[in-house]
């Protein structure tokens, strides 16, 4: 008896973690199909990610773990079924349940487990999960341009290149700084630029062999931009006939660009709690 005994429980691993790493493999599979939408493109750290997943864990194996505990049941018992263990054991008089009973023991420690992961674990896991959700989509996608496509998301700036052959170089841009406001706006044309990075959360948006354009209703006047630096690069400057436009033209560029407002923060982890992220015993 003790012989079929261990038999069955022999039987049970390799088919319950099988079953369990498919089914978690799947579940986490369509979580990120799901709501890939809202992770890609936001510049987010890879532990935030990991554990966002990590907290919607507990909902996998809610379902994941009594799926499994069944299917490594029935691989079990047709195990016995199949060298005709079971069918010897019943010609001897051996009843279902003196036969079965450790499959019975190992339902029940599952099932105990699964009780405390439901009431304790799962309603807290759903909290923080929530409270990370919100954070992730306050946070703005990350800095990123593409080709023929204005980027308005930085404050005071609108940028456009109509070629990015590589990640940190452009051709063919227009910017538009509206640091001084709509009415003010100046107009910036570059045939190259490359982007590069500055201590802090700021980045150099360096343009070469462009112009800047801005309207001067009072003549020729200094090219007041935002947090630029032309580096005594400029080469001329002209008035349109009209005297309301002013063109400089220069060889190189420097707007400083910050990007803090891209930077993923937390909030603190309190607020509202609904049936789902209350615990059982509260």
């Amino acid at each position: 008896m003790s012989l079929l005994h261990r038999t069955l429980l022999r039987a049970l691993p390799a088919p319950f973690f099988g079953a369990l790493f498919t089914l978690v493999f799947l579940l986490i599979l369509q979580f990120l199909i799901r709501f890939s939408k809202d992770l890609i493109g936001r510049g987010l750290p890879g532990g935030i990610v990991v554990e966002l997943i990590a907290y919607n864990m507990a909902y996998i194996l809610a379902l994941a773990v009594p799926m499994s505990v069944f299917f490594a049941a029935l691989v079990a018992v047709a195990r016995l079924s199949e060298t005709q263990a079971l069918t010897v054991a019943q010609a001897a008089g051996i009843s279902v349940v003196r036969l079965l009973w450790p499959l019975a023991l190992v339902g029940a420690l599952a099932s105990g487990a699964m009780v405390y992961v439901n009431n304790v674990v799962l309603p807290e896991a759903n909290f923080r999960a929530r409270s990370l959700w919100q954070d992730i989509r306050r946070s703005q996608p990350a800095f990123a341009l593409r080709p023929g496509v204005f980027f308005t998301r930085l404050s005071g700036y609108a940028i456009l290149a109509q070629r990015i052959p590589r990640a940190d170089r452009m051709e063919d841009l227009l910017v538009y700084d509206l640091t001084r406001g709509t009415d003010a706006r100046v107009v910036i044309k570059a045939a190259r630029g490359r982007l590069v990075a500055e201590p802090g959360e700021r980045v150099a948006l360096v343009l070469d062999d462009g112009s800047v354009e801005r309207d001067a209703p009072g003549g020729a006047v200094p090219v007041p931009l935002g947090p630029t630096d032309t580096g005594g690069a400029v080469a001329t400057a002209a008035d349109a006939p009209t005297g309301r436009t002013e063109r400089v033209r220069f060889e190189r560029l420097r707007i400083r660009l910050d990007l803090g407002g891209f930077r993923f923060e937390r909030s603190p982890s309190d607020g509202f709690r609904n049936d789902r992220t209350t615990p059982t015993s509260a």
